[in-house]
């Protein structure tokens, strides 16, 4: 369970500061191209792992 609460916070803390990154660089009138695909990755990560505990655990 407290892995769970740690990988959760890990990524909450991981996408704020990209979106301040963002925001910051939305103002000077650039892009965050990088900001973007390092979201993207996370989420499919954290997707891609979570279905396969879900899976794991389903066949037990």
């Amino acid at each position: 369970m407290l892995v769970f609460i740690v990988i959760g916070l890990i990524t909450a803390v991981i996408t704020i500061g990209l979106g301040y990154w963002s925001y910051i660089l939305g103002k000077r009138n650039k892009s965050n191209l990088v900001g973007n695909l390092v979201i993207t990755v996370i989420y499919v990560l954290l997707f891609v792992w979570g279905r396969q505990r879900f899976n794991r655990q389903k066949t037990k």
